[in-house]
């Protein structure tokens, strides 16, 4: 895995940018053929309450780490509730 320098990180804005930005160093990519989205699913969730991010902040640290193409599918099923898009909902979509 290579260092990413910290002008590479996308902007985040929610309260929770600082935290969001060292979940992203923390968590590595979600590689579309060789993860299991269930297991890093469950490993985003554990470091984003070790760090003390808020819920609400989820959505945005998440999206970051995945694919376009789940992005795409979540922003798809929920256009106007993305920012209200709870954790669970995208195990349910995934």
């Amino acid at each position: 895995m290579e260092s990413k320098s910290p002008s590479s990180f996308p902007k985040i804005h929610n309260n929770n940018g600082q935290h969001c930005l060292e979940l992203i160093k923390l968590t590595p990519r979600f590689n579309l053929t060789e993860d299991y989205v269930t297991i890093y699913l469950s490993l985003f969730e554990r470091l984003a309450k070790k760090i003390n991010i808020d819920v609400k902040g989820w959505v945005s640290c998440l999206s970051t780490l995945l694919p376009s193409e789940i992005g795409q599918l979540i922003r798809r099923e929920l256009k106007e509730k993305f920012e209200d898009l709870k954790i669970e909902f995208i195990k349910t979509i995934l």
